[in-house]
């Protein structure tokens, strides 16, 4: 309780990547694009918790 791992900033940089972005955003820098950095960055949290929780 308390403490700060790296699954935090990576779950709050993909919070703010979602309240910003637009759906005009996600065309004009390519849909591809967005979901693969997305599911890159989704992969990333998954990791990170299970690193940082021990669930490994």
């Amino acid at each position: 309780y308390g403490e700060r791992h790296a699954c935090h900033a990576t779950a709050e940089k993909i919070q703010a990547l979602l309240r910003r972005g637009s759906i005009k955003d996600i065309f004009d820098h390519g849909l591809h694009e967005f979901l693969a950095e997305f599911i890159r960055d989704n992969t990333r949290l998954g990791d990170e918790i299970a690193q940082d929780y021990r669930f490994h």
